[in-house]
């Protein structure tokens, strides 16, 4: 069955007396109804429209529940009101959520009777988790003010007059919120969270602006979206982009916000949801007095190059009108100076290709069948890929490219890991091709490509990984992104941005939440990106900060170690980036919800080869204005190995590793095996295994395992390379009298030594040497520079006379 659009407009020109009527609601709603029969063909029975003294909160709150409850999986949920908007005072239960303490409301037809409610910010949220199950695609478009200031008028705007509907007074309890549902709640769980569902809300202006009228009665910013629609098969990315423009041109106060939550995909088609080509042509368009295009930081140009990029100018029919320099890097936009002899319209829009970029590429090695190697080569040097570097025999390259007669293979040089791969077999019919060389060929093709765009998904991950602003003027310590962990008498501890935590053997999981203080006297923005081991890049909120204030940026969660198997000695990391900036971020993060599926080798169907092989190309105002920065957060979860034992003559072999160690009668720890090397997370010891092997010198692994997914069909592997004792008391006990014995089980040639080292960024310590014995004596531990009771230990051998670093 086909996917099918169901639609909820509302609009409300009439209200009580008290709250201004406005004049473009109703044409509102018309107008977007036309569109929705006459261009998208929906059925009339699939739109409802809801006008004046009919959009009471009654029958709004049912119609929604009961229009919308008929689509399915993958139908297109839309709603659009045009109306009041405003802000109330929020009951104290919500203000961990929203420091300022306020609801945003839509403000239907009897709201401001007597004894009339808003309709809350927190009961949509409700509405719209209702509707989660369905899996159908939810699209809000909100022509309203988010702020007191309720204007929507042409004539008011030029006489800078407002009208005001914000309410005073918290008045509302929390058992008036739609049916009760958050007292409930309350009773029930003894805490309260605002549902979080997937969709999309794009709104006329933000929360601290007013939303203006056309002279003709129409709303802007409904006028700018339908205006835009002119190409009804534009993604919700470039509608919102076109739109936003057209609101800067039309020189309206007012500045547009598209809100994509829980990773809502804004790179498919506006209500039909087709997945389209990337459009990696940002648009070009004049705005206060200079050109602007719309890619910035996050969308990859270098803030601290020492060049400055180059672009093309193109017409939206992508004809060549001249070249631009890139002159300044803002978040999500950067300002371009045109070559002289280039002439612009400053009330068109035009289109960017980026033809000079100094980015840090992503080193990739080749390696395998010369007449493949040669043949990949050849292709990827007609392919227009700035972020990678892939050539032969790169040293100390991350990633491989292994070229075979069978596939294209993408390894982690580190751990051998297969990343993914492409066979250039066939599944399906190959007797479309007449020429079985020229089909070989084609197949070939069409496998690089899939390996070329992986690498570059791959390169798109770490450089968000690596983003941050060199040039910041507001102080990043200013704004505090945490990771609170609940303590056992349940309260909230905060941990450093990059933290490992040890469970003990009984212990599967922890209870956390992520929270951000923003100390700043100054209303700032932050989206929240989610980066995982599979290189998903998963767009998780955006929300506003409020001056001086703590904001909950997830509900109390709890993060569970034993739940994908973990064998005892495992690993698991959560990765996440944090964009603060002084300005809402509208041309958001390009989204990777799929990632990779790592240790996967792909077959292609015939149908899909002849698609990738014919492919070309890729897919309230704050002090301080146009600044950015970004804080990493990198949490760690390890489960404990065991513990020391109390005496000498008593020792704990690690099981299936090459390592015991001995008790020691003057100290207690705990004993755990860490990785040196994550895709998402490299420990400072990593810096001292790569300055090793340069000189030679080989880190001895503790134990490497391979995890097998029966049902994927894959193997992932893990690395353990450091001994890490933990908890430890009377860590300055061990000593050259009292030496702690440890014994691995590895085989030194005659002229190899074995050094037990600790490093923690700045000078290597050598704890114990041994040339003869696979016994090694450590002399001492010296402790983490922030974790007093953690001592961190790798082993290295190799021949004395190769070792070149200094060593305390």
């Amino acid at each position: 069955m086909s996917k099918q659009i169901f639609a909820l407009l509302v609009g409300i020109n009439q209200y009580p007396d008290g709250v201004s009527n406005l004049y473009g609601c109703v044409q509102d709603v018309l107008n977007m109804q036309d569109l929705l029969t006459s261009v998208y063909k929906v059925p009339s029975a699939h739109i409802v429209t809801l006008t004046d003294a009919e959009a009471n909160r009654e029958n709004f709150i049912q119609t929604f529940r009961t229009h919308f409850k008929q689509a399915k999986q993958g139908d297109t949920i839309f709603f659009h009101y045009s109306g009041h908007g405003s802000r109330e005072n929020s009951p104290e239960e919500f203000w961990s959520y929203v420091p300022e303490k306020k609801n945003e409301t839509l403000v239907l037809a009897d709201s401001r009777a007597a004894g009339g409610l808003d309709l809350a910010d927190k009961e949509l949220a409700i509405l719209l988790h209702e509707l989660a199950l369905q899996q159908a695609d939810i699209v809000l478009n909100v022509d309203a003010c988010h702020s007191g200031s309720i204007t929507r008028s042409e004539s008011d705007l030029l006489q800078q007059r407002k009208r005001q509907s914000e309410k005073d007074g918290a008045d509302r309890s929390l058992g008036d919120y739609l049916e009760g549902q958050y007292q409930q709640m309350l009773d029930k769980e003894g805490e309260i969270y605002i549902p979080r569902t997937k969709h999309l809300t794009m709104s006329a202006c933000s929360q601290f602006q007013s939303a203006y009228e056309t002279k003709e009665n129409k709303g802007a910013f409904s006028t700018a979206l339908l205006a835009s629609l002119e190409r009804p098969d534009l993604s919700y990315a470039e509608l919102f982009a076109q739109a936003n423009i057209k609101i800067k041109q039309w020189a309206y106060n007012q500045n547009p916000v598209i809100y994509p939550a829980e990773g809502f995909n804004t790179f498919c088609s506006f209500l039909t949801h087709k997945e389209l080509k990337k459009d990696f042509n940002p648009n070009v368009y004049f705005d206060a007095a200079q050109w602007k295009m719309e890619m910035g930081a996050i969308q990859g140009v270098p803030t601290d190059a020492k060049e400055p990029g180059a672009v093309e100018i193109l017409t939206t029919e992508e004809e060549v009108i001249g070249q631009a320099t890139i002159r300044e890097v803002f978040t999500d936009s950067s300002v371009i100076l045109p070559e002289k002899n280039v002439v612009l319209e400053s009330d068109k829009v035009y289109k960017a290709k980026i033809t000079h970029l100094p980015v840090s590429q992503m080193q990739v090695s080749l390696d395998g069948n010369r007449p493949k190697i040669d043949f990949f080569k050849s292709e990827f040097s007609q392919k227009d890929v700035r972020m990678l570097r892939v050539q032969e025999d790169i040293p100390f390259a991350q990633y491989q490219v292994n070229c075979t007669e069978e596939s294209y293979l993408i390894t982690e040089v580190e751990t051998g890991q297969l990343i993914y791969g492409v066979a250039q077999g066939t599944t399906g019919k190959t007797s479309l091709s007449k020429n079985k060389e020229a089909f070989k060929e084609l197949t070939q093709k069409a496998a690089i490509h899939q390996i070329v765009e992986t690498l570059e998904f791959m390169a798109r991950w770490y450089q968000l990984i690596r983003l941050q602003n060199y040039q910041a003027k507001t102080d990043p310590a200013k704004v505090r992104f945490k990771f609170e962990r609940q303590g056992t008498d349940e309260d909230w501890i905060a941990f450093p941005l990059k933290h490992t935590f040890y469970l003990s053997p009984n212990e599967k999981a922890i209870k956390y939440r992520l929270a951000v203080y923003n100390d700043r006297p100054q209303t700032l923005y932050a989206t929240m990106v989610e980066l995982t081991e599979s290189f998903q890049i998963k767009l998780i909120d955006q929300v506003t900060l409020a001056p001086n204030s703590n904001t909950l940026l997830t509900k109390a969660s709890s993060w569970v170690f034993a739940y994908s198997g973990l064998q005892k000695g495992g690993e698991k990391t959560k990765t996440y980036l944090l964009i603060i900036s002084t300005e809402q971020l509208n041309n958001p993060i390009v989204p990777n919800e799929k990632g990779i599926d790592v240790g996967k080798i792909s077959t292609m169907r015939s149908a899909e080869i002849r698609a990738l092989a014919s492919r070309v190309g890729h897919r309230r105002y704050p002090d301080i204005r146009n600044d950015w920065f970004t804080h990493l957060m990198q949490i760690k979860m390890v489960s404990s190995q065991g513990v020391l034992p109390p005496g000498v003559d008593q020792s704990v072999q690690l099981k299936n590793t090459i390592i015991s160690v001995s008790g020691h009668h003057l100290i207690q720890a705990k004993i755990a095996l860490e990785s040196i090397f994550r895709r998402e997370r490299k420990e400072l010891m990593y810096s001292l295994k790569k300055a090793l092997q340069k000189s030679n010198w080989e880190t001895v692994i503790l134990l490497r395992r391979e995890k097998e997914d029966k049902i994927k069909k894959k193997k992932e592997v893990e690395l353990l390379e450091v001994l890490t004792l933990y908890d430890v008391e009377a860590i300055d006990k061990v000593d050259k009298d009292n030496p702690l014995s440890i014994r691995l089980n590895v085989v030194l040639d005659q002229d190899e030594t074995l050094f037990a080292l600790s490093f923690y960024g700045q000078a290597i310590h050598l704890l114990g040497e041994t040339s003869n014995s696979q016994e090694i004596l450590l002399t001492k531990l010296v402790p983490h520079p922030s974790r007093p009771n953690v001592c961190q230990i790798c082993f290295a051998k190799g021949r004395k006379e190769d070792f070149e670093l200094v060593v305390e």
